[in-house]
């Protein structure tokens, strides 16, 4: 709903008060990230989301981008 302060504010929470983080939300909060064009902190979390599962294939895909745009061909490649 292009209400991504909001949704960052709502995952924030959802990261906080969980016991066992989650890579979906940090996928999510990665993503609101990069569509506010924070890519530093999207790739921070995008990471973290890869951390707790390098299955996720989306985030390999969202930090591909990210790194793409700020210029860090390297990790684009490895990603993509």
């Amino acid at each position: 709903m292009q209400n991504f302060y909001e949704a960052l504010q709502d995952f924030n929470t959802a990261i906080e008060s969980e016991e066992e983080s989650s890579a979906h939300f940090f996928l999510a909060r990665g993503r609101t990230y990069a569509c506010l064009s924070v890519l530093t902190e999207a790739m921070k979390d995008l990471s973290v989301a890869l951390n707790l599962d390098e299955t996720m294939q989306q985030a390999y895909i969202y930090r591909g981008k990210c790194a793409y745009l700020i210029g860090d061909n390297n990790l684009a490649f490895l990603d993509f």
